[in-house]
């Protein structure tokens, strides 16, 4: 099953430039976003997204995007509700890097709720779920919960229908293991991020555009920094 949302273009690979500020995200839209040359008009309402990663044990994905590997994936549950509703139509998405390029792949999951979630709990991944992970070299029986995020998203797009912008939020993270328990996220709780999503074939245009926002590119990755933060703290003490 192949599924889409109003800003992924699945199986095509494209460029992600994101950039971090701890401006209110009030004022980013107001002076950033819907200021901007290009002209970015509202492409879907804003929404919560929660997001369930999933890694090995031994955390191979967190550590191959540590060590710099050039090619490196991700893996998430994504559903667009509360955390704590039932979990009716959720996709697994693999997020493959290769070099400066991102391409994602997706399939539908199993409906499921976090109550109770514990943590040698493993998705319900359905037969189309468990060969796209085969497909990609994931051993989807090895797959086990590693971080829990939610945050608030803006959907943009420009005139002319060839960048993406998504400005997020509010960002929490939760540790999975054992129990479900708040992490403290520190300045990334108060952080806006926004992304700037392009095809390859569009990256000429893509230096004006970025440009204009007065903040650094950052390889900001929400995933990483929550499993930072739950290494700090020594919450993965079953997983490394």
């Amino acid at each position: 099953m192949k599924y889409q949302d109003d800003t992924v273009d699945y199986t095509s690979y494209r460029y992600e430039r994101k950039f971090v500020t701890t401006l209110p995200v009030p004022r980013v839209l107001a002076e950033y976003v819907t200021r901007h040359p290009a002209m970015f008009m509202v492409a879907y309402p804003p929404r919560r997204v929660s997001n369930l990663y999933l890694d090995t044990p031994g955390l191979k994905f967190y550590n191959d995007h540590i060590h710099g590997a050039n090619q490196r994936r991700k893996v998430r549950i994504r559903w667009y509700s509360s955390l704590w509703e039932q979990v009716n139509n959720p996709v697994i998405e693999i997020k493959e890097r290769n070099g400066g390029v991102n391409v994602k792949y997706a399939a539908s999951v199993l409906p499921f709720s976090l109550t109770g979630l514990e943590s040698k709990w493993n998705p319900e991944l359905d037969d189309n779920s468990r060969q796209m992970c085969a497909l990609h070299g994931i051993d989807a029986g090895l797959l086990q919960p590693a971080l829990i995020n939610s945050y608030t998203r803006h959907y943009y797009v420009s005139a002319d229908g060839v960048f993406r912008l998504t400005v997020d939020h509010g960002i929490e993270n939760f540790m999975v293991q054992g129990r479900i328990k708040k992490l403290h996220t520190g300045i990334e709780g108060q952080s806006t991020i926004i992304e700037l999503k392009y095809n390859l074939n569009d990256s000429d245009n893509a230096s004006g555009i970025s440009n204009f926002f007065p903040f650094r590119i950052s390889r900001n990755s929400k995933y990483i920094n929550g499993i930072n933060s739950m290494l700090k703290n020594n919450f993965l003490v079953n997983m490394v």
